[in-house]
């Protein structure tokens, strides 16, 4: 976009215009497509990533003001959480895997912004999500090695 120049707003009648002209496509059209939105995936993954958290944010209403240059480059090629190898560019099957990379705030009380936010695998935000640090610290001691109990009795009923 040229500097100085306002991006047009779009109505709902440009959102159902385009609906209608992507439903016409035909089937070669609509490969290029999908291989237009790979490459461009492929390339511009912190992009991505932050218009997938910028998205949620809004609607809910929490401040985001994270830009591409408040990360630092190379992208970590590992979850520093878990430690598994993240994927950037999807799975090709159109939905999430564990080893996808995702944003994650790391005080859930603050927004997306600097300092606040961090890249980790899918699979570790759903676990930060589902469970809060006292209930995740606790099941670190239950599952390391020193205190582990020998042996586990089960009650039966």
């Amino acid at each position: 976009m040229a500097k100085g120049r306002r991006q047009r707003i779009r109505t709902d009648n440009d959102r159902e215009r385009d609906r209608r002209r992507i439903a016409n496509f035909t089937e070669e059209q609509r490969e290029h497509k999908r291989q237009v939105s790979r490459k461009y995936k492929a390339t511009h993954p912190l992009r991505i990533l932050l218009c997938d958290a910028k998205r949620p944010a809004q609607r809910k209403g929490v401040e985001f003001n994270l830009l591409e240059n408040d990360f630092d480059l190379p992208l970590p090629t590992h979850c520093p959480i878990l430690g598994i190898p993240l994927q950037y560019a999807g799975n090709g099957k159109g939905r999430q895997d564990d080893n996808s990379a995702t944003m994650d705030k790391i005080n859930n009380d603050q927004g997306y912004v600097r300092g606040n936010a961090i890249i980790v695998s899918w699979k570790a935000n759903r676990m930060k999500s589902d469970a809060g640090a006292d209930e995740l610290s606790g099941w670190g001691v239950f599952t390391s090695a020193e205190a582990r109990p020998i042996h586990c009795c089960i009650s039966r009923q």
